[in-house]
């Protein structure tokens, strides 16, 4: 299981692999609440891709054929190891590709998660809560779209005052307004 780059949520038995948003969705599928069909690219294969491996991109590539219908289109997150924790959120800081169909597709759009870990507002975000880009260990989720009627953020901390109440927003539709 280890050289995996690929990984379905049931598969997944170190949460270190796989980010925050990843192992909070395995904790809902756990529970059983609805939770679309969702592979997650670890952290490895991010470590893999900024230490330049010229192998990666296929690896990835012939894990995915096995796992994503090329009929279907996928949202392509980010679950970084840093977001979606007690203290921090994150939300919007990281690329988000929706409607990703195909193998091609779904690459280029992993490929661009894990370039915004580097993006200029990803380095701000990381200096204004006084952390390290080495701190950083990106893993990507490829997840079956729905049709969304209602797309929302819930904070575990107000957002703007730092206190501690539940804050959600939401927007009709798939929230790309919201972020």
């Amino acid at each position: 299981m280890k050289d995996r780059l690929v990984l379905a949520l049931d598969q997944v038995s170190e949460a270190s692999l796989i980010g925050n948003k990843a192992r909070n969705l395995r904790f809902l599928s756990k529970q059983d609440l609805p939770v679309p069909a969702t592979f997650v690219c670890t952290a490895d294969a991010f470590v893999r891709y900024l230490r330049g491996d010229p192998h990666i991109t296929q690896l990835i590539r012939d894990e995915l054929v096995k796992r994503v219908d090329p009929q279907r289109s996928y949202a392509v997150r980010s679950s970084a190891s840093l977001e979606d924790s007690q203290d921090y959120s994150w939300a919007g800081q990281f690329r988000t590709e929706l409607n990703v169909q195909g193998i091609d597709a779904i690459l280029q759009a992993v490929q661009a998660v894990w370039d915004s870990s580097s993006s200029l507002a990803a380095r701000a975000y990381l200096g204004k809560v006084a952390r390290d880009l080495r701190d950083l260990k990106m893993s990507v989720i490829v997840q079956e779209m729905v049709s969304p009627v209602v797309s929302g953020v819930a904070f575990s901390r107000n957002p703007l005052t730092g206190m501690d109440e539940v804050v959600v927003e939401a927007v009709p539709g798939s929230g790309e307004a919201l972020m």
